[in-house]
């Protein structure tokens, strides 16, 4: 007895010493603010007037633009702009404090910002060209319980941020967190489009992240024990909790839902995932494509290879049981079996083989037109050079036309044949002797290069 109590004795001491410890650490009460100042800076956040309404109307067309081009760094600096933050802070903090004044400021000019940014944002969807729903848009049709922490855990963070000396990068990051602008004009684009679901579902995200952000500020300012503005009776300050409460649970409830929704999504994905693993590869058959549908809650298996036979599409789906998934759900389809792949390789590889010998024949055929094209431009410049040349052996010349050509011949009774001629027409001031015309038709032919070139000459009395 003497050793036990010997050992206990010092540990309450201890427990006590690390509690106080722990206490100080925690306690923020020495980084207030002046109450004063706390309650002048929220009132100044909370209207909308001046600059705070030319800000609001800024960040709510980046946030647009952003949204529109899927554009993830235009979007956060639409977050940071974006002075929503104040007049949800000055709700929380007018319940907190009973300022019933400044909680009616702050529903008007909350109301009035709300119904703002929704005109905005609908106006340029509607005049956007692009109407394209990218996923920085889906992402925000869709809340859930998680969203109801981050705008309480980010609130907290925010208020305590508008209540302290030790301010930092705070602000920045809660207004990032709980990112009020983008569902905002993600339900514009819902009104612009006559797409509701989108509507319907990013205004409820701005309406949790709304709500309790308020909530985490009022809560706050309460354990802060900021001073009150008016004295409330028990019974009417019972009334405004009891309001309150009703509100947080309207808010959260369907969020309840939708994260549980999203809770069996994930494990259903995760546990088709692992159950798809398995069944790869089923006999000398392949997992050519699966399909999972996280909404319908099917699998979708078409295989590759051998045939399947009803067995094995039994015992596939049977095992799908093993993984939480209802066998009826599994649906196994035959892609083509090794034959049919075969066969399929062979035909490809024969229009492959085709395709380059066509591909071949055109590019030969190219090049051909591109030397006749090449030839009918230096025609002028090599007729001009064959006269001067012609000239020098033939002083009766008096001009010479030079042309390719092509000859079209009858073979057999249906068939035609082409072959290229090279035509060479003078005028001569007088006949050629049969020597000239020997020797003239035998230099043109090796001058040009052709085999068959025909020469016709006309006579041209020479002019006075």
């Amino acid at each position: 007895m003497t050793n036990t109590a010997s050992v206990q004795e010092p540990v309450t001491p201890f427990l006590v010493k690390l509690f106080l410890r722990l206490r100080g650490i925690l306690r923020i009460r020495q980084d207030l603010e002046d109450p004063k100042q706390v309650r002048a800076a929220i009132e100044a956040d909370a209207d909308f007037t001046g600059a705070n309404l030319w800000i609001l109307g800024l960040a709510t067309l980046v946030a647009s633009l952003g949204l529109n081009m899927n554009s993830i760094p235009v979007i956060i600096g639409a977050m940071l702009i974006s002075p929503l933050m104040g007049p949800i802070n000055a709700l929380g903090y007018s319940v907190a404090t009973y300022d019933l004044a400044l909680l009616r400021r702050a529903l008007k000019n909350l109301l009035f910002a709300t119904v703002m940014g929704l005109a905005m944002s609908a106006l340029y969807f509607w005049i956007s060209p692009i109407s394209t729903e990218r996923s920085e848009l889906l992402a925000r049709t869709s809340p859930s319980f998680y969203d109801v922490l981050i705008a309480f855990f980010g609130g907290a963070a925010g208020i305590i941020a508008v209540m302290t000396r030790r301010k930092g990068n705070v602000i920045p990051g809660v207004a990032i967190a709980t990112a009020l602008i983008p569902p905002l004009c993600t339900a514009g684009y819902g009104l612009a489009t006559a797409k509701f679901h989108f509507f319907f579902g990013a205004l409820y995200l701005f309406l949790i992240n709304c709500v309790f952000i308020a909530f985490s500020a009022s809560l706050l300012s309460r354990l802060l024990h900021f001073p009150l503005v008016e004295t409330i009776p028990p019974e009417r300050r019972r009334k405004i909790n009891r309001l309150v409460g009703g509100i947080l649970a309207l808010t959260a409830l369907p969020s309840l839902y939708l994260g549980y929704r999203l809770i069996l999504k994930e494990r259903f994905l995760q546990a088709s995932d692992a159950y798809v693993r398995s069944v790869s590869v089923w006999g000398s058959s392949f997992l050519l494509q699966h399909e999972i549908s996280t909404e319908k809650r099917t699998v979708k298996l078409i295989y590759a290879g051998s045939p399947l036979s009803d067995a094995d599409r039994d015992r596939l789906r049977s095992r799908a049981a093993d993984f939480g998934i209802d066998p009826d759900a599994v649906e196994v389809r035959n892609a083509v079996t090794l034959t049919e792949l075969r066969s399929l390789e062979e035909h490809l590889h024969g229009q492959q083989q085709k395709l380059q010998t066509e591909l071949l024949t055109l590019r030969q055929l190219l090049v051909l037109r591109e030397h006749q094209l090449d030839s009918l431009r230096r025609l002028p410049e090599q007729s001009r050079q064959l006269l001067q040349e012609l000239r020098a052996f033939l002083p009766t010349i008096s001009s010479a036309s030079y042309f390719p050509g092509t000859v079209a011949s009858l073979v057999g009774r249906d068939s035609v044949q082409l072959q290229p001629r090279t035509y060479l027409i003078l005028e001569l001031t007088q006949p050629l002797s049969p020597a000239q015309r020997r020797m003239l038709h035998q230099w043109v032919q090796t001058r040009l290069g052709q085999e068959v070139v025909l020469l016709t000459e006309t006579i041209k009395p020479p002019s006075r």
